[in-house]
């Protein structure tokens, strides 16, 4: 399969179970393509890993597809992927973990992982190491890219010195911070539903990401 843009983040077009229900003709991904009358394929997933979005999204090409941009939206550098079984992937994120939701075989282990071992500086190194793996990728299978990420990491990693790009956009501001083209989620509440995009919001990194595309033509 063919199409002119490939998506992938940790929101899916139909997000639900989160009090943020976005249609999938408002996600940006949707809107990017519809203004541009572009043809597309979104495969990101709600709550996804920085694992989960480089895993799939190789796979996804390794199985024969082919695009003419890539965009690609890392998510929050807790959140990992639990392998319970061969090729079996579970997503993992201290809330959910908390709430005792998923894995739910393994979270009184994961609770201890998070409680005991996880740390930022982790976070950070598993974060830049999927920007570096997927950069790579990328430059080798000659495929042009726009990547965003969900928010600013408190701590670097030797991981990041080595990506090619820098300065990945930020789409959500946290810590208190109002950067970000959403803004603070206090500040700037039209551009969220809860913790998600709301419609101003995806609209938002829609209008971003088209003038992106129109720069770089």
């Amino acid at each position: 399969m063919h199409v002119n843009i490939f998506s992938n983040g940790d929101q899916a077009l139909h997000c639900g179970g989160c009090d943020a229900e976005i249609h999938g003709e408002d996600h940006y991904i949707a809107l990017v393509a519809k203004t541009l009358n572009k043809t597309y394929e979104d495969i990101s997933f709600n709550a996804s890993s920085n694992d989960r979005i480089v895993r799939t999204t190789v796979e996804w090409f390794e199985n024969g597809n082919t695009c003419d941009l890539a965009i690609i939206h890392f998510t929050e550098d807790f959140r990992i992927e639990y392998i319970t079984d061969e090729l079996d992937y579970q997503t993992c994120t201290p809330f959910g973990v908390k709430n005792h939701q998923y894995p739910t075989s393994k979270y009184k282990e994961l609770d201890y992982y998070y409680e005991n071992i996880y740390n930022p500086c982790i976070g950070s190194d598993n974060f830049y190491k999927n920007q570096f793996l997927l950069e790579i990728y990328f430059k080798n299978k000659n495929i042009p890219y726009i990547f965003l990420k969900l928010r600013n990491l408190p701590i670097r990693s030797s991981w990041n010195n080595w990506c090619k790009n820098q300065n990945v956009t930020t789409t959500h501001s946290y810590m208190g911070a109002n950067d970000g083209l959403l803004g603070s989620a206090v500040i700037n509440r039209d551009n969220y539903l809860e913790h998600h995009p709301s419609e101003k919001g995806h609209q938002k990194i829609a209008e971003y990401i088209i003038e992106k595309i129109n720069k770089n033509q």
